[in-house]
């Protein structure tokens, strides 16, 4: 009798498992892109400009659950890898996890969500110093007006706390993004936003000795001299990488179309 119980125990607890794990909808998600960016080295002076062709690839699964009504939680693991093929140095990969909590104001396709999520990452990189763990969090606000027509407003922050301080980063955005979805096939994307950044920069050895010295002046040579470096041979030998702070203009205009029902370019 012993051991039916035991068996008829494990049976349930077989059977809440199951039913645990159907009210969770799960989620795998893979994507690829290519990009060139003008000036990747950041660098102040236009003599040490180095663009780069980049290449990114991620994958992530997502597990989200219904906690009440218009409550919905979820957990999100990814991995993303960059690489360079003109500067090897440049390459990085990326292992973390989130967590999700969105709220539905209502029911139907027109309530608006509030959604906040927070999360932890640690990065590899090639430039040692450039190795540590990566925090995130944000709060977004969406809300469709029309079938084909729905906004979203963004606040995020994200920290970089890296072995060496030169790459001790942060990072702060604002943006809005409007959608038109033109068809059921073609979807239109803009954005608009701004960020307010400390990020590593570099300049080659001449120009690097140049700023330190006082050739461009004092005020560059007493922020140089002051801010944390690091030398890193990124785009050449005795380059140097330094922490600086700056704001951006951010703006986008995507155009996505679906080429099956689980791929879009």
């Amino acid at each position: 009798s012993t051991a039916v119980v035991i068996s008829l125990r494990f049976l349930a607890g077989l059977a809440l498992g199951s039913t645990a794990i159907a009210s969770f909808a799960a989620d795998l998600r893979m994507k690829a892109s290519t990009t060139w960016a003008e000036n990747y080295s950041r660098s102040a002076s236009p003599l040490d400009w180095h663009d780069a062709l980049l290449g990114e690839a991620s994958v992530s699964t997502s597990l989200r659950r219904q906690l009440a009504s218009g409550l919905t939680a979820g957990v999100t693991a990814d991995a993303a890898i960059l690489t360079s093929s003109r500067y090897e140095k440049l390459g990085y990969a990326t292992f973390g996890v989130d967590g999700q909590l969105q709220y539905k104001f209502g029911l139907g396709p027109f309530a608006p969500i509030v959604q906040t999520d927070a999360g932890i990452a640690f990065k590899e990189a090639r430039v040692s110093g450039d190795d540590g763990l990566i925090a995130k969090a944000g709060v977004s606000v969406s809300k469709r007006f029309t079938p084909a027509w729905r906004v979203r407003v963004v606040a995020d922050w994200q920290e970089h706390y890296a072995r060496n301080e030169t790459f001790d980063t942060h990072s702060r955005r604002l943006f809005g993004e409007l959608t038109w979805d033109i068809s059921p096939r073609w979807q239109l994307n803009y954005g608009y936003g701004r960020q307010w950044a400390d990020f590593a920069a570099s300049a080659s050895s001449e120009v690097w000795a140049k700023a330190i010295s006082g050739v461009f002046g004092k005020a560059i040579a007493d922020y140089y001299n002051t801010n944390p470096t690091f030398e890193t041979d990124i785009y050449g030998p005795g380059w140097t990488s330094y922490r600086a702070h700056g704001q951006a203009e951010l703006w986008w205009l995507e155009l996505s179309p679906a080429l099956t029902e689980s791929t879009s370019l």
